[in-house]
């Protein structure tokens, strides 16, 4: 409820010489207009994307590394709390000698009070057999195996796609990309990432030996591609060598400008497009702490 003198609404209030920030009736905080502030946050958690697997062949590729777990929710934060924040980093490339598949991301989250932790599973690495599942699974070289699974925390909405199967049964070909946000992995192509409200893709998968990447995974050649660190990428697949490796994940949160707090271990931004929020934008682990 409004403090008013007589009919007009008070500017401020002192104490002393002092203004006061915060007023009460009995325990209940009392606000301009009657109306709390409003400490939504939109979230974007970005888990790390798998390395890519490997081969000892020029004639056969390894899989493509899934992408990152891709998860968004709008969740309201509490006045003067500290959020805690994970980022995943990229999985491991896989070698061509002895062969071995690319390793799974790691897992990127953010909790605090009054939150419903919001978790990404990191990647599922290519195959130099089956894909592995994670947020995205990683791709198989084989026609006549499978891809590995994507959403593996099984969430709704999915965080991420299946991994994608190569064009032959026997050692020669082009191996299945990892699965990304946006799709699943096709033979060669690595899946398409997903458009935050930044306007920017994240999580795409990595393309298959001999294959083509995505944006966001890394390409399929000798040697395999990296994938995009602070987007989840995944790495492409080896062929006649070792694959490329993960890129790492991402955590960003969109706050109203003027309840901004602070930020540690990240970094801030205003929205370009409406500097009323700003980005508060995490590569690497970090917190959050609400304007008080």
């Amino acid at each position: 409820m409004p403090i008013n003198k007589s009919s007009t609404a008070l500017s401020a209030i002192y104490k002393g010489s002092s203004t006061v920030t915060k007023a009460y009736k009995g325990t209940n905080q009392i606000y301009p207009n009657g109306i709390a502030p409003n400490y939504d946050a939109q979230m974007l958690v970005v888990a790390g994307g798998a390395g890519g697997g490997g081969s000892d062949s020029g004639s056969e590729g390894g899989g493509g590394g899934g992408a990152g777990g891709y998860r968004i929710s709008t969740q309201n934060l509490f006045s003067g709390q500290t959020y805690t924040v994970t980022v995943g980093g990229g999985g491991a490339a896989g070698t061509g000698v002895p062969r071995t598949a690319g390793t799974n991301g790691g897992n990127s989250q953010i909790v605090g009070t009054g939150v419903s932790a919001l978790t990404s599973s990191g990647g599922g690495g290519g195959g130099f057999n089956a894909g592995i599942d994670g947020g995205s699974g990683g791709g198989t070289p084989y026609s006549c195996s499978t891809g590995g699974s994507g959403n593996i925390g099984s969430y709704s909405p999915s965080e991420g796609n299946n991994g994608g199967t190569g064009s032959q049964c026997s050692r020669s070909g082009t191996s299945g990309g990892g699965g990304g946000a946006g799709a699943v992995g096709g033979t060669g192509t690595g899946g398409a990432g997903s458009q935050w409200i930044n306007s920017t893709y994240y999580a795409g998968g990595g393309a298959g030996g001999n294959g083509s990447g995505t944006a966001l995974g890394g390409g399929g050649s000798s040697p395999a591609g990296n994938g995009t660190s602070g987007l989840g990428g995944g790495a492409g697949g080896g062929k006649g060598g070792n694959s490329g490796t993960g890129g790492s994940g991402t955590v960003i949160l969109r706050v109203q400008t003027q309840l901004f707090g602070s930020v540690s271990g990240g970094s801030s931004a205003l929205d370009p497009s409406d500097n009323d929020f700003t980005y508060v934008t995490f590569t690497g682990s970090g917190s959050y702490t609400v304007a008080s």
